[in-house]
């Protein structure tokens, strides 16, 4: 959505660097079967409630410049960031080796962790071919990398783009550069 947001000059005139960390650029096949199938959606306790929410949003307009849950479609094309806005892509990418999962669950929050990895394996077997067998447990990594510009963080997952110090340091990192300084030579 904030690809649509980026589109308006005077958006972009507060908008000097993003970073987009995880996020589904061309889709994820996980949220065309979660969002785009109501079976799934209706299981939802909140469901009655979150109906009534897009109901009445797409009755009203508000969803014109930011389609309904369509940016999450898998292969959808959508606005380009401006050339003004520097911008980075994290993306994190579950790797299959027990000593990385072991040591991702250690270092990061282990529930989110092992929800993650267990995404990941079913998308192993929804998907056993192809792109999106590559992924962080939520968004396969060619779409979080589809734009370029790209950090690839292995062996962490979806949730580690908040819970992981390592993550969060390369991005105040981004967005503060620390320069180096000059080396001074003591020679004349």
């Amino acid at each position: 959505l904030l690809r649509y947001a980026l589109q308006d000059t005077g958006f972009t005139n507060y908008v000097a660097k993003i970073i987009f960390a995880g996020t589904p650029h061309i889709g994820s096949p996980f949220a065309n079967l979660i969002v785009m199938n109501k079976k799934i959606l209706k299981l939802r306790n909140d469901w009655d409630y979150l109906k009534m929410i897009l109901i009445s949003a797409n009755l009203s307009g508000i969803f014109i410049e930011a389609p309904n849950y369509t940016y999450l479609q898998y292969g959808r094309e959508h606005p380009s960031i401006p050339e003004t806005v520097e911008f980075m892509n994290f993306a994190s990418l579950i790797t299959n080796t027990n000593e990385t999962i072991v040591q991702n669950i250690l270092k990061t929050e282990p529930f989110s962790s092992v929800a993650m990895i267990f995404l990941n394996s079913v998308s192993r077997v929804l998907f056993p071919e192809g792109e999106f067998t590559k992924n962080d447990g939520m968004v396969p990594l060619i779409s979080a990398t589809a734009f370029g510009k790209s950090k690839i963080f292995e062996g962490f997952d979806h949730s580690d783009f908040i819970l992981s110090d390592i993550i969060v340091k390369n991005a105040i990192e981004f967005f503060y550069p620390i320069e180096k300084p000059e080396k001074v030579s003591w020679k004349n």
